[in-house]
């Protein structure tokens, strides 16, 4: 039996619960959905050290938890990382 088109959908979203949205314009980074956490940050990484300007923002989301698991921020001298232990200390104050 053949999976009708929004099955189909539905199981390309879940085998890749990770995602990266820009802070800054408010949008999903097109085409950055990943399997593995790892990958995930990496490619923040490289996104941010490559192709944004200073000041912006990445974060990484898992879609099936809707968690925020780090932000990524570009400053002049480097990457400031935030994983979601920070972020919930910085809540909490």
């Amino acid at each position: 039996m053949a999976k009708s088109k929004t099955e189909v959908k539905k199981d390309r979203q879940t085998l890749r619960p990770y995602r990266l949205w820009d802070a800054h314009t408010q949008t999903q980074v097109m085409g950055r959905w990943y399997r593995w956490e790892e990958n995930c940050h990496d490619a923040a990484v490289v996104i941010c050290r490559r192709d944004t300007k200073v000041g912006r923002t990445l974060e990484v989301l898992d879609v099936h938890r809707a968690k925020l698991i780090a932000t990524y921020t570009k400053h002049i001298g480097g990457i400031d990382i935030k994983r979601e232990r920070h972020l919930r200390a910085e809540e909490q104050r």
